[in-house]
């Protein structure tokens, strides 16, 4: 009884002491507590129940849950704490199933669940759950369960559903930010780029009033101005978006996915260029999602390991990025087409068509016709049109789009099968017809280009008949129709014009005066236009003083301007009947001496003969040199011959009979 009362006592003082620590916020120290009591009473369940709670508010989650499954009894009553601690501890499955095990669902059962359907991304069933949540509930916690809500509305909205819930931002700036996401997933990048500035201008606001240091300011902007970054990078603005993600990896924010998403990002902005910084920034990425997976999406961890590849295949680093491209499919089976085009085209690059065409014919149905394009560009760039055509027949057949009819067309004229071509517009007329599908307006107007460029009128006025039928206001479909139909049928080309509407005009323009425009002066210049009708006459065109004004002007003559003549001109002497003539061309023309040794055959009396020899000397040689007898008969025969002719001054450029005598000369004594 003594010792039964003495442990009693001890657990009730050990209980106090609990009971203190849990007040204070000392949650080690009330562990240690809790584990005394077990020590003294292996089987109170109020101090595992403690020692759980202890351990949550520590988030020392593994040991929490070890002492749970250490006692069954527990694991009925603290279902909420196990659910909670393998939710913290990534294993979002098994917490989901701790929880459907409940009957009767409370409220924090409700929010815990939807946390993990939101981890999980199960976006639809956690918008029900929040949705039930804020309508059968009323406490203090209404605004953290709508800034959730706006949170799977905006995760959704990038999934590509729509929903039609809207919430105000004016108060909280998580509910701008949410509302921005949504806004990017619509594609209304300017929309979300005013709710961004305005999350953040709502965001340093409200952590100032909370006291907040500076560090913590920047550390929370840090998320805001990395999406504003992603925004302007969407709108183009790529040097301000860069300024951005550098900003924010130089301030290392706490959220390291934060920091790899920058990275990312940045690297993409450097594309070809700067590649060692973005082989860092991507290295740096990749250690992240390895160390910290959990953080990240599904879809940004896709994102972030194509960008790998697209690096790896940008850098000519083809077996890395063959690696890195299996290790993707073996992660994402079902087929990422970033990476199914990747892999393609290092099929095609090493001459393997075959292999590229069945990798691009594996793509998931919903991105099949971007596989199909993709194909039809290999089969084109091999010139292989035959395939080429049937594929894209093939591709038109499963995804009728006029972009896929009117390549197509295209290619068919090209090849010179107008008549298959012909026929394929035909088809798709009869079809839309039947249809009354929405691009029935622009099939009409493509197909009357198409025969009005193959010289076939009739049938373009007929294609734009049944689109002014469609809409009898369309006055520019109208007077078209009027000029074809003037090339084949004027009748018809009267008789539609007379359904155009007539000129309209404003006010100002029908209260001109059209006898005053015609008989304005602008037309004959700045000049004559700044001259006033004279004063005191009448300014009407048929009055007769401006008759006479006219006739003056007309009959008056202009004074002849003198001649001026050289001063050097004598009348006495005759001009030169050659002064029209290039000077070139003039008999008195002669050529300046040329000195350079490019005409060293000019003066064929300079620097010939031997060295010391005189002009004097080199004609006694020649005198009593026979071999030159006949070279000098042929000249002189030439000269008296009564067929020759003198030659004009402009001929004189020609070498002298003499240089070809002294050419022989030296050419018979060698």
């Amino acid at each position: 009884m003594a010792a039964s009362a003495k442990a009693d006592v001890n657990l009730t003082a050990l209980y106090a002491e609990l009971n203190k620590f849990g007040k204070n916020g000392d949650f080690n120290r009330a562990i240690k507590v809790a584990k005394k009591i077990l020590d003294e009473a292996p089987n109170e369940v109020n101090a595992h129940k403690c020692l759980v709670v202890c351990y949550i508010q520590e988030s020392d989650f593994k040991n929490g849950l070890a002492v749970i499954n250490k006692n069954p009894s527990l694991s009925e009553t603290m279902s909420f704490e196990k659910a909670y601690c393998l939710y913290r501890l990534n294993r979002t499955q098994e917490s989901l199933a701790v929880l459907n095990k409940e009957a009767n669902l409370e409220t924090k059962h409700k929010e815990l669940k939807a946390q993990v359907l939101y981890r999980m991304e199960r976006f639809a069933e956690c918008l029900e759950l929040y949705k039930e949540l804020i309508k059968n509930s009323q406490d203090d916690y209404e605004a953290e369960r709508e800034t959730n809500l706006s949170a799977v509305v905006a995760s959704l909205s990038l999934e590509g559903t729509k929903t039609n819930l809207t919430m105000s931002t004016d108060d909280s700036y998580e509910l701008s930010y949410n509302e921005a996401i949504r806004l990017i997933g619509e594609g209304k990048n300017a929309e979300a780029e005013a709710q961004l500035r305005k999350a953040e201008s709502l965001c340093r606001k409200s952590l100032e009033e909370d006291g907040a240091t500076e560090e913590e300011i920047e550390d929370e902007l840090a998320l805001i101005r990395v999406q504003l970054g992603y925004v302007t990078q969407l709108q183009g603005r790529t040097s301000e978006s860069q300024q951005v993600y550098q900003m924010v990896l130089k301030q290392k924010p706490s959220d390291v996915a934060l920091s790899a998403i920058a990275a990312n990002n940045s690297a993409v902005i450097n594309g070809a260029q700067n590649i060692f910084d973005s082989r860092r920034k991507l290295k740096m990425t990749r250690t992240a999602v390895e160390e910290n997976d959990a953080k990240f999406t599904t879809r940004q961890k896709q994102a972030l390991a194509v960008n790998q590849c697209l690096f790896l295949g940008a850098t000519a680093q083809v077996e890395q990025c063959r690696k890195a491209i299996e290790e993707l499919k073996k992660t994402y089976p079902d087929g990422i087409i970033e990476v199914l085009l990747l892999q393609a085209t290092l099929e095609y690059k090493a001459n393997r068509l075959e292999e590229a065409l069945a990798t691009l014919a594996s793509a998931k149905p919903d991105s099949a016709l971007i596989a199909g394009l993709a194909a039809l560009q290999l089969l084109l760039e091999k010139r292989e049109f035959d395939r080429a055509t049937a594929h894209l027949e093939q591709l038109l057949k499963q995804h009728f789009r006029l972009g896929l009819l009117g390549s197509l067309v295209s290619l068919h004229s090209a090849r010179g099968q107008r008549d298959k071509a012909i026929s394929l517009v035909n088809e798709a007329l009869d079809k839309f017809n039947k249809t009354k599908a929405d691009n029935q307006v622009k099939l009409l107007r493509q197909a009357a280009a198409f025969h009005l460029k193959g010289g076939e009128p009739e049938k373009a006025a007929a294609c734009l008949e049944q689109l002014w039928k469609l809409d009898p206001s369309d006055t520019a479909t109208l007077a078209r129709l009027v000029l074809l139909y003037s090339q084949f049928d004027p009748a018809v080309a009267q008789k539609r014009s007379q359904q155009l509407p007539p000129l309209e005009f404003d006010a100002g323009v029908s209260a001109l005066d059209v006898d005053a425009l015609e008989s304005a002066t602008w037309a004959l210049g700045l000049k004559h236009s700044r001259k006033g009708p004279p004063t005191g006459g009448p300014t009407s065109p048929g009055s007769t003083g401006s008759k006479k004004l006219d006739e003056k002007k007309l009959n008056k003559k202009k004074p002849k301007k003198r001649k001026k003549l050289p001063k050097r001109y004598d009348p006495k002497v005759a001009p030169d009947p050659e002064r029209w003539l290039p000077r070139r061309e003039r008999s008195t023309y002669r050529p300046k001496k040329q000195r350079d040794r490019r005409y060293r055959d000019a003066r064929p009396d300079v620097g010939k003969g031997t060295q010391g020899s005189s002009a004097a000397m080199q004609e006694a040689e020649n005198k009593f040199d026979m071999s030159n007898v006949k070279a000098t008969a042929k000249p002189a025969a030439a000269a008296s011959s009564p067929t020759t002719k003198t030659l004009p001054a402009a001929s004189s450029q020609r070498s002298k009979p003499g240089q070809g005598q002294k050419k022989k000369k030296r050419s018979g004594k060698f």
